[in-house]
């Protein structure tokens, strides 16, 4: 009598966040730095998972998020603006296929929109030149008033496992950033800040490895 096929699991969440804060530290030329900063975050996310030991198995999950603060409440003109590390999009796919002869692949992609940039030649090339320090000042745009690009990557992996009477060796092949996307990771300028270069992330990098578990 055949046997059943193994069991498929399958979970799915959702949930929400608001919360709102206060007293964040801020700086305050020329008095030094103050607590009267405002913060606020709100959003949600979303996660799908699927475990089989048979075929295919992975999980997805992606985070709409927005985080600000307001640097100082109750002045004129005073808006909410960014947290420097604000990322609204955020998603993540897992997938993993169990082939025959005990192998698996995988895949993982990933996309996180840019984080807040203050660009500092919005207004054309606009510096002067400090007669004290003989350093060039610019005039910046809104802080954190741009973005930059977007992060995307996908990382691949094999796997082999050797199954033996008391224990198992694993021998794997990994491909970090498999598409050598030159990921966005900030900016810098040149020294009269007539130049804007981007500062780029890590390349390909293929690793390989052996493991042994009892």
């Amino acid at each position: 009598m055949a046997g059943h096929p193994p069991p498929v699991h399958r979970r799915r969440g959702a949930r929400g966040l608001v919360r709102r804060a206060a007293h964040h530290l801020r700086p305050a030329p020329p008095h030094g730095p103050s607590d009267e900063g405002l913060g606020r975050v709100y959003g949600g996310d979303l996660f799908i998972r699927q475990d089989s030991a048979r075929w295919l198995y992975g999980w997805i999950s992606y985070t709409l998020l927005r985080s600000e603060r307001l640097d100082p409440p109750g002045q004129p003109g005073a808006a909410f603006r960014p947290f420097r590390f604000d990322q609204n999009h955020i998603l993540t796919l897992v997938v993993g296929y169990h082939l025959p002869w005990d192998i698996d692949i995988g895949a993982r992609f990933r996309y996180i929109s840019g984080n807040p940039d203050t660009d500092l030649t919005t207004s054309g090339y606009d510096v002067t030149l400090d007669a004290n320090t003989g350093n060039y000042v610019p005039r910046p745009g809104p802080l954190f008033g741009t973005r930059l690009p977007d992060f995307v990557q996908l990382d691949l992996r094999i796997d082999k496992r050797f199954v033996f009477r008391s224990w198992i060796l694993s021998v794997y092949l990994d491909a970090y950033n498999a598409t050598n996307r030159a990921n966005a990771e900030g900016s810098s300028y040149s020294f009269d800040y007539s130049r804007r270069a981007i500062t780029r992330g890590l390349p390909i990098i293929p690793s390989f490895g052996v493991r042994g578990s009892y």
